[in-house]
């Protein structure tokens, strides 16, 4: 892979990694029930930003995948695994194990290991 297709593998990584942290905090500023709760829902800037953030990302994968193998492009996606839960810890206080750390450690190796040409 070039420097080229692998730097854009990783801004696909960040991108769908971020949309997942601004879904969740969209979702944590989310009210009521029911129908207020939908509403609340559609009006919530952050859900917003989500979905426009998750359809560049969308774009710029196409892109990856017109120009890298999926066999070589996709196990980048695996990061995301790792770096939602790494940054949900750091943004929302959410709890994170060593089990997961471990795990996205052994995902990193793994992206390592299937970059190997």
């Amino acid at each position: 892979m070039s420097k080229s297709q692998i730097l854009n593998c990783i801004l696909c990584v960040v991108g769908i990694s971020s949309g997942q942290l601004l879904f969740r905090a969209g979702a944590l500023r989310i009210k009521g029930n029911g129908f207020q709760a939908f509403i609340d829902a559609a009006l919530q800037p952050y859900l917003w930003l989500a979905f426009g953030l998750y359809a560049a990302t969308t774009l710029l994968w196409v892109h990856v995948l017109r120009t890298t193998a999926l066999s070589f492009a996709y196990p980048w996606m695996a990061l995301a695994f790792g770096l939602v839960p790494l940054m949900a810890f750091i943004i929302f206080d959410e709890p994170i194990g060593l089990n997961q750390i471990a795990g996205f450690v052994l995902i990193i190796l793994g992206v390592t290991l299937s970059g190997v040409q």
